[in-house]
């Protein structure tokens, strides 16, 4: 349809048409594809399969990603998926460390009064 050529109405019509069609799907990216299967990748390194088994794996499929590619998407998603549990695994030591304070105990508060409690303990 010709802008020029058109009555206003045909345009507005012709306008409301154009944004009510449905959004193209994104096409799935080879780093947000490995994403997805993250659970899978783990599963496949604790059960001992190297970089290469997995890619050819992929392969096989269809799937077909560089093997560079695969290797470093990997390797970032797995140290990055480590480091988020060992992230979480400290601070439920330390919510494990802190939990075992004895709770009727009070730390005194301040330099002064750290400094009373040592000189009364001295006395």
């Amino acid at each position: 349809m010709s802008y020029k050529n058109s009555s206003q109405a045909e345009l507005v019509t012709a306008a409301r048409a154009a944004l009510a069609q449905e959004r193209e799907p994104k096409k799935l990216t080879k780093k947000a594809l490995l994403e997805s299967l993250l659970p899978e990748l783990e599963a496949a390194v604790l059960a001992g399969k190297s970089k290469e088994q997995m890619h050819r794996n992929l392969l096989e499929i269809g799937i077909d990603i560089p093997f560079n590619t695969f290797r470093k998407y990997v390797s970032e998603l797995l140290d990055t998926q480590r480091l988020a549990i060992e992230r979480r695994d400290r601070g439920q030591l330390k919510s494990k460390v802190f939990n075992g304070i004895n709770q009727s105990t009070t730390a005194p508060r301040g330099l002064r009064s750290m400094r009373s409690t040592l000189s009364q303990s001295q006395h």
